[in-house]
This record gives C-alpha cells, sequence and structure tokens, in this order.
C-alpha cells in the first residue's frame, strides 16, 4: 500500500490549476509505446513482445529518461504502468472508441433510479453503470484505487475495515458529535480526481480520462464502485488535519464516508463544527446542518447504526422492526405482505430486510434467532427470485 507524492496538493480550490501538460518527451512515448507492445492479462503481469513487421523504436536519450522517470514514479506508488489512453483500453478489453464514447457521452453508460432513504423520509438517487463500464471501473478500482493507502481514520470502502470499527472506538465516552457531509459525492468535482490520477504520475491525457470514466456530469455518481475509494483518497490530508486537531485535544475521530463522528470527555462543540465547516471547504464540500447532532450519556449514542454507549449493540427499534416484518411475511406470504404496506418491490423490501438482519447479526452477540430469520428469508428469495 502507498501514499499520494506530496509534490501535488489534493486540498484547494486555488489549486485546481496546478495540473500542467507532461513533457512533450512524455507525450511522445505515451502516444506510440502501446502500438507496439502488447500487455497482456488483468494481473499486470506484462508481457513485452514484438507486433510482426513491426521494430523497436530507437529513443532518443531525452526521451529514454522521460520513459524511465514516468515508470519510476507510478512504480513507486504501486500502480501499474500505463503509457496512454490506446493502453488503457488494450488492458481492459475495450476499444480506444469505446473508452472516448464513455467520457465524451456519460449519461448512456448509467442507469440512474431512486430509492427510499433509510429515514423513510425522501429518496436517493443512485447512478449504477451499466456492466461494459462496470468492469472498466472495477479495473481501475482493484488495479490503481486500491493500491494507495488512505488514512486510518477512514472507516469505510476499505479492505478489512467495517462500520464495528467506526463505531468500536466511541464505546463509553461521555460526549458525541456527529456531523454529515451534505451532498457527499455529488459535490466532489472531477477536476479534483484528475489530480488524484496525475499525483500517482499519469500524463494529463490519461489522467483526465480516468477520471471521466469514474464520473458522471462532472462528479462522483452515487453508484459507482470507484466513488467511495476516490473520495477516501481525496480527503487523506483532510482525515490526518482532523486527527491531528482531536489528538490535540484529546478527543477520537473516525469518518465513514460522509459521516464524521468526534468523542472525548469534553469539547466545545461550538468550535470544532466550526473547525470540521472550514476545513471541509478547502475541498470544495459543505457540512449539512440539519443533521448536526451532539449527544451525551444520558442520551442514546449512536455511531453508523450502532449504539455505542456501553457494550456496542443495534438500536433496539431496529431489532424490534425486522422482527415484526419477518413474523408478518411468515404469516401472509412475502407478496401479500408487500401488497398490504403498499411496497412497490418485493424483492427490494426483502433484500432490505436481509441487509438489516445481516447487520444486526454482526454487532450483536445473541445472534441464533436472526440467523434463523435469515435462512429463511435467503430461502424465500431463492423460490422467488432465484438468486444465491
Amino acid at each position: 500500500m502507498i501514499g499520494l507524492p506530496t509534490s501535488l496538493s489534493l486540498e484547494s480550490t486555488s489549486q485546481r490549476s496546478s495540473i500542467s501538460t507532461p513533457t512533450s518527451a512524455t507525450s511522445r512515448i505515451g502516444n506510440k509505446f502501446p502500438r507496439i507492445i502488447n500487455f497482456c492479462s488483468f494481473d499486470m503481469t506484462f508481457q513485452h513482445f514484438l507486433q510482426p513487421k513491426l521494430s523497436f523504436p530507437v529513443l532518443s536519450e531525452v526521451e529514454n529518461t522521460a520513459l524511465e522517470k514516468y515508470e519510476e514514479q507510478i512504480t513507486l506508488n504501486g500502480c501499474p504502468v500505463i503509457y496512454s489512453v490506446s493502453h488503457f483500453a488494450a488492458l481492459v478489453g475495450h476499444t480506444v472508441d469505446f473508452i472516448y464514447g464513455v467520457t465524451n457521452k456519460p449519461s448512456k453508460f448509467y442507469r440512474t433510479f431512486a430509492i427510499q432513504k433509510k429515514s423513510g423520509f425522501g429518496s436517493r438517487e443512485i447512478s449504477a453503470p451499466l456492466p461494459n463500464l462496470m468492469i472498466v471501473q472495477r479495473f481501475i478500482l482493484h488495479k490503481i484505487l486500491n493500491h494507495i493507502k488512505v488514512d486510518d481514520s477512514a472507516k469505510a470502502f476499505k479492505k478489512k475495515s467495517s462500520i464495528k470499527d467506526a463505531a468500536r472506538l466511541h464505546r463509553r465516552q461521555k460526549i458525541l458529535l456527529k456531523c454529515d457531509v451534505k451532498n457527499f459525492f455529488g459535490s466532489i468535482e472531477e477536476w479534483r480526481i484528475i489530480s488524484i490520477f496525475f499525483a500517482v504520475g499519469y500524463t494529463k491525457e490519461l489522467s483526465i480520462v480516468l477520471a471521466k470514466l469514474c464520473t458522471l456530469n462532472g462528479f462522483l455518481p452515487q453508484g459507482a464502485p470507484t466513488s467511495g475509494s476516490l473520495s477516501n483518497i481525496l480527503l487523506i490530508s483532510f482525515d490526518r488535519k482532523m486527527l491531528k486537531f482531536c489528538k490535540r485535544l484529546g478527543l477520537r475521530y473516525t469518518r465513514y464516508a460522509d459521516d464524521i463522528c468526534i468523542s472525548g470527555e469534553r469539547l466545545n462543540t461550538t468550535d470544532v463544527f466550526a473547525f470540521v465547516g472550514k476545513l471541509l471547504a478547502d475541498y470544495g464540500l459543505v457540512l449539512n446542518p440539519k443533521k448536526n447532532r451532539v449527544l451525551r450519556q444520558n442520551n442514546r449514542m449512536i455511531v453508523v447504526g450502532i449504539v455505542v454507549n456501553e457494550k456496542m449493540s443495534a438500536p433496539k427499534e431496529l431489532r424490534q422492526s425486522v422482527r415484526q416484518e419477518f413474523y408478518y411475511i411468515k404469516k401472509y406470504g412475502l407478496h401479500e405482505h408487500c401488497s398490504r404496506n403498499s411496497f412497490r418491490s418485493p424483492e427490494y423490501e426483502l433484500e432490505r430486510l436481509i441487509g438489516q438482519i445481516s447487520h444486526i447479526e454482526n454487532i450483536s452477540f445473541r445472534k441464533e434467532k436472526f440467523l434463523e430469520m435469515r435462512n429463511y428469508l435467503l430461502d424465500l428469495r431463492m423460490k422467488h427470485f432465484a438468486i444465491r
């Protein structure tokens, strides 16, 4: 795992113009290398061999030096060396025309739909990439983004990290401050994503294309597999500054996507909210004041859906709601239960309930009853929707 080089900051709006054009030598090399070299397989095992009737180009000393520096920076960052858009297209198994088709008309490659918010009020717009673009985005995620080390205080969208890790740190604290970033993914601009790929070491042209493959209408789409990881990378310096600020005051800090939690024995809530808001502004983000919360031990403290006053547990209302819905599904059947409650999609409601039960199982000590419920619903899913 690696960290981004310090030569390119990802913080301030004023640094938008800091993405400079790569050297002409690097540009020329990037343009001609993919024509004569075939890079095989998705595991980035590079097999160099010449195409028939093509000779290996003789590079000048300047070009050789530029190429070596280009390769060295990217390799030091633990990412695959990609010379150009043509080379990238070959790696992901698509034509250059397809890649530019996505970057020019990205809306044609997404399916947009709405889902109900957890609160039950309002809906959230999801833009899910179509299969061909999904393959490309997963390649970017697994081969590039997952090799960039983010701060430990970021708990979402990471391997070997879970909501339990985000909640555990705040157990048995006297005061808990919670805040939420407004329109999180929809506020992260495309030029900031370009700067991430450029900081890794890729050429300007390739960085722009990679960023456009991960954005929709100039922002990160909620529903793309790359959005979470890119948001974590963008906020590396934010998380480090927040952690430094909190440690100085004897506080604890975590961020789970757009949910920011700070806890401790005592804290000046006005100063902390002001500091968080000011720091977020450097990244083009703002707090949602409607979701700012200050909780004390006489309140029920919930961090990412987990009660943390003493031992970690699922909220009582959630456990009761799940038991009630399960009872009615067994009594009336799935479709009849959904019809009685005017649920639009029995399949969606079933998946939602299975997800809630899995969440309770993950954090509860006494989970045998919920395990039985989940197994019953999984059998029901197989019966009605033929999904494993």
